[in-house]
């Protein structure tokens, strides 16, 4: 028996035609050349039957056949005429039954261009959240490639996106200013238009928590805070990037409440992550950011606590950089420092601030006892632990700078902001310095990833709940793909498209091998008919026309009548009455007739051959 791969493999369209055209003229060829055999080899037993009229019946039509047939009450000869006209009916057929064999009857093929070549195909208002859960629990079944690249060309276009962004130019500027001063920024102009991490995730109204700092390049802090503070803490959104236009204002690129579920998945006792493409635009300076912000979290209602074993667990599985292997000294006094809070229903919060050339980065550890601020009664403690990674990742000139929206004010700086590429509205701020020379700017979210539930139960009092281990492990593997497809479809729907490779796909027309082979044979069978019908003597006059025969029976053309060929120039006959009787009139004045046995022939007559009653004629005694 066949192998089912290999059963598979002949049956499947592997081989490409490119057209159905051409497909069609393939199949219909075979056709033909099967209805060419079938001719030939009922030529053949005809003339070995010596069945000359039911070979003249093969070239009549079908109510003519059925004539023949019924008149010879189904003798031999009928019968091969009646085989002849079924077996000529079902070649007919033959081309359909190759296209019934189609399997799928296409191949894929696969072409990259850049997606500026796709710019009519975008869809007008391009979504720019995608949101991945995994509500089976099987991070085998996220489709990753899927789920970012959905909502963004014309539905109908098959494409793929890869995830192949060409590099861009990153361009910073050194800055004479001390960390300690300006926190840890991406430096982008000499006015002072720079990029950071929230660097107030640990103020609140009532306290401001001093930061350390460590090296020209890390800040610290390590404070305890009234428990009245700790809502307004937990209320704090993760990952929103503060952006510095110059040394005199500044504002945070903040998730659109309407739209953007990071509004509320940021703050509060979630476990997620948020990742973002975003562009700041500046007169005509275009810089492009990705931004990967994690939250884990532990919530416990009062009275209970958190166990210190899930403190630990949850601080190694996140700050460590190999979470198998034994808890580290630094990880212990860190978890430590929780535990002894929590002995003590103290709020506290620590964390690190880093600024590296491209890349501003912040982790923080917060354990939050919520009061009721009337009564002072605790209601519930959350242990989070967030990071955030503002990385520069392309720097560009464009043509010209944004065009401003409309302020109500008449000196003012305005900032337009975007989502994916679309203008949603602006803010305004009255001009603190009227000798500054004022600019455009522009925020745009070009493109949100949001994971949820695969990372775990943010509401959970427990380690393993609260923050799942596979699903993180997925991420950490996936992380490096899901920003490229992300820098993707954010340059496509807010940046520069020309920098992103897209697979598009189209079908082509295909057969398989099995149906190659079944086109193939009826030019095989064709070839050994006519080596058979070459090595089996003289078929002159059942290889011709009635109409060759007559005219070479009748002398109309030179040569001996033993053989028929082709008329090279084939007389003229014509109808042609003579009192109530049609006659075949041919070239001379002559006629054809049919002469009886007891009739007399003039001598300038052109009749058919006689035929005798005592005896057949035939060419080919």
């Amino acid at each position: 028996m066949i192998p089912t791969t290999l059963r598979g493999f002949f049956t499947t369209s592997v081989l490409s035609v490119r057209e159905n055209a051409v497909k069609n003229v393939i199949f219909r060829a075979a056709t033909l050349l099967l209805q060419l055999f079938i001719v030939r080899t009922f030529t053949f037993i005809a003339a070995r039957s010596n069945a000359y009229t039911s070979y003249l019946m093969f070239a009549e039509d079908f109510l003519q056949k059925f004539f023949y047939v019924t008149s010879r009450s189904f003798n031999r000869h009928a019968l091969l005429v009646l085989a002849f006209a079924a077996l000529g009916a079902l070649s007919g057929l033959y081309d359909t039954l190759l296209w019934s064999l189609d399997s799928p009857g296409y191949v894929v093929r696969s072409k990259t261009i850049n997606a500026t070549s796709l710019s009519q195909d975008i869809v007008i208002n391009p979504a720019y959240i995608t949101y991945i859960s995994n509500p089976t629990g099987n991070v085998n079944d996220i489709d990753t490639e899927g789920s970012i690249a959905a909502n963004l060309f014309r539905s109908g276009l098959n494409f793929t996106l890869p995830g192949v962004n060409e590099p861009g130019v990153r361009e910073i500027v050194s800055s004479s200013q001390l960390i300690n001063n300006t926190g840890p920024r991406i430096w982008l102009d000499e006015d002072g238009l720079s990029v950071s991490v929230d660097q107030a995730v640990m103020v609140t109204t009532d306290a401001v928590c001093p930061i350390q700092t460590l090296t020209n390049t890390t800040q610290a802090w390590k404070c305890s805070f009234n428990n009245t503070d700790a809502l307004l803490l937990v209320q704090t959104s993760t990952g929103n990037p503060e952006i510095f236009w110059d040394d005199q204002r500044s504002e945070y690129l903040l998730p659109n409440r309407m739209d953007n579920p990071w509004q509320s998945l940021g703050s509060g006792g979630d476990t997620a992550v948020m990742k973002q493409v975003f562009t700041v635009t500046k007169d005509r300076r275009r810089h492009t950011f990705i931004e990967t912000a994690f939250k884990a979290s532990m919530l416990s209602l009062y009275p209970a606590q958190f166990n210190d074993s899930d403190i630990t667990d949850l601080i190694h599985r996140t700050w460590s950089s190999d979470p198998t292997q034994p808890i580290t000294p630094d990880i212990q006094n860190l978890a430590d420092y929780v535990i002894d809070a929590q002995a003590n229903q103290s709020t506290v919060s620590f964390g690190i601030f880093v600024q590296e050339p491209y890349a501003s980065i912040s982790s923080t550890i917060e354990l939050l006892n919520v009061i009721n601020s009337a009564s002072a009664v605790p209601l519930f403690s959350v242990f989070r632990i967030t990071s955030t990674n503002i990385t520069l990742i392309r720097s560009e000139t464009l043509p010209q700078a944004p065009t401003p929206l409309y302020c109500r004010y008449d000196t003012v700086f305005s900032t337009n902001l975007a989502t994916g590429g679309q203008l949603r509205g602006n803010t305004c701020y009255k001009s603190l310095n009227q000798t500054k020379a004022s600019f455009v700017s522009q925020l745009d979210a070009s493109a949100v990833v949001i994971l949820n539930s695969l990372l775990g139960d943010g509401t959970s009092d427990t380690s393993a709940i609260a923050f799942n281990q596979t699903g993180w492990n997925w991420i950490v593997n996936n992380s490096n793909h899901i920003d490229d497809l992300l820098t993707s479809r954010g340059l496509i729907a807010g940046g520069d498209r020309a920098a992103v490779q897209v697979i598009v796909q189209h079908n082509e027309a295909a057969i398989s091998y099995f149906q190659l082979l079944l086109t193939l044979l009826p030019a095989l069978l064709v070839l050994i008919g006519a080596v058979v019908s070459l090595f089996s003597g003289p078929m002159s006059y059942y290889q011709s026309s009635f109409l060759a025969a007559v005219c070479t029976t009748t002398h109309m053309t030179p040569g001996k009548c033993q053989n028929v060929r082709y008329l090279r120039d084939p007389p003229e006959i014509t109808l042609r009455r003579s009192g109530t009787h049609v006659l075949l009139s041919t070239p001379g004045e002559g006629t054809l007739t049919n002469v009886g046995a007891d009739e007399n022939v003039q001598t300038y007559g052109i009749t058919e051959p006689l035929i005798y009653k005592d005896g057949s004629y035939s060419v080919n005694d």
